[in-house]
């Protein structure tokens, strides 16, 4: 079996040489870039299995990155940021990423990330005879996250899976408020919330979809909650 074949953009040198040796070690191939545009030029030689992507870059955003790879690939992505905050990680999950792990690390967490995408591209849907996970309950939605299944009044919801990654952060911070101007420096990601507020854009479009209607995705003085 082919070794996965994973890019690491990460400009400090230290972190990608971590990254690199414990995932070499976990029989993993991996290849460093610690530029966007060098990052760029080595998806297109390498054709990765999967990316390790720093938000923070010298020359170019990680969310750029993020967002180019996503309209051409299908490449799973997993920013690795020192923001922490709720709002960025939504952003992420909106620019495309498939999980957010922040720094500082554990290496440990990382590789099991890493494995857990693995295992769901290559195993979607869990095997019939293994129990189900009891069903999330919020409102009129049902939520089954290990075969992430939305229903509505007992329907099935079509959601995309950014969509259902949105909707579980949601559900998961119910009742917090996301604001336009909740942290400096986001201009990228704040303009989500910012376009919602003015009606241009579809940022809570997963929770309109599962609760039927923007009384379920409020917005709280020019943030938004579920």
């Amino acid at each position: 079996m082919d070794k996965v074949k994973i890019l690491i953009i990460e400009d400090e040198e230290a972190i990608a040489d971590l990254l690199a040796y414990g995932l070499n070690k976990e029989g993993f191939l991996t290849t460093i870039a610690h530029t966007g545009a060098d990052g760029l030029r080595a998806i297109e030689l390498l054709q990765p299995d999967m990316l390790l992507l720093d938000w923070m870059l010298p020359d170019v955003s990680g969310l750029d990155i993020c967002k180019k790879v996503t309209e051409t690939r299908n490449i799973p992505i997993i920013m690795l940021t020192a923001k922490s905050d709720i709002t960025d990680k939504i952003v992420g999950l909106e620019f495309g990423a498939d999980d957010y792990i922040t720094k500082p690390f554990d290496l440990r967490e990382v590789i099991a990330r890493i494995r857990t995408i693995l295992r769901r591209m290559t195993h979607p849907h869990k095997p019939a005879e293994e129990p189900a996970d009891e069903p999330i309950r919020f409102k009129n939605i049902e939520i089954t996250e290990s075969e992430r299944l939305v229903r509505k009044n007992n329907e099935i919801v079509d959601l995309t899976p950014k969509e259902f990654e949105l909707l579980m952060t949601l559900y998961r911070h119910r009742g917090k408020n996301f604001y336009p101007d909740g942290a400096a420096g986001l201009r990228m990601g704040l303009r989500i919330c910012r376009r919602y507020a003015n009606g241009r854009y579809s940022y809570p479009t997963a929770a309109q979809k599962a609760g039927g209607g923007r009384r379920d995705c409020d917005r709280v003085r020019g943030g938004v909650q579920i």
